[in-house]
């Protein structure tokens, strides 16, 4: 009896080859106010140095008390990254790093990351189901900015990330079914 379900849900399967909207999709889409890759942008470019303040960070949503995936920067981190020689090569340190670097204490940084991803598995849902060959898209976009603080005023910002995202990830076991058998539990 087990034997004709298993073979008729392998039938059913088959039969429902072409139907790829029975596909899994998912996505990675923190809590944000930004819709899109060009929103952040010009958000992050009207922050100006020397004149935006720790309190308008937070009112723009650019704050780790408001924003998930804000990371505060340590002393340190600010030392390896933007400074690795050290003071002594003051001229080739950007001024906003050297008044944190001098100012020690009351020197904080943010890192921002935000990623969007969608998801979508794409092919067909037979070979997909039976763990033959599984082909998902994902596409979105992702930001990155560091801002750095000193007495709670920015004193310097830079920004990058990746404007477009678009990428094909495959995953094809010869053996279907029977090659999960000897993988470790999937996640």
């Amino acid at each position: 009896m087990r034997a004709l379900s298993g073979l008729t849900t392998i039938i059913c399967a088959l039969a429902l080859g072409g139907c790829s909207s029975m596909l899994p999709s998912g996505k990675t889409d923190p809590e944000s106010r930004w819709q899109n890759y060009e929103d952040v942008v010009k958000q992050f470019a009207s922050i100006e140095v020397e004149k935006t303040s720790d309190a308008t960070l937070e009112e723009m949503g650019l704050h780790p008390k408001v924003t998930p995936n804000v990371t505060l920067l340590s002393y340190g981190d600010i030392m390896s990254r933007y400074a690795p020689t050290g003071l002594h090569d003051g001229d080739k340190v950007d001024s906003g790093i050297r008044e944190c670097l001098v100012a020690r204490q009351v020197c904080s940084a943010y890192r921002i990351d935000i990623t969007r991803e969608n998801r979508q598995r794409i092919g067909n849902f037979a070979l997909d189901f039976l763990g033959f060959k599984r082909v998902a898209e994902i596409t979105g976009w992702r930001f990155t900015g560091t801002l750095v603080l000193v007495n709670g005023t920015v004193v310097f910002k830079e920004s990058g990330g990746t404007p477009s995202v678009h990428r094909k990830e495959s995953d094809v076991n010869p053996l279907g079914p029977l090659q999960m058998l000897g993988d470790p539990v999937r996640w």
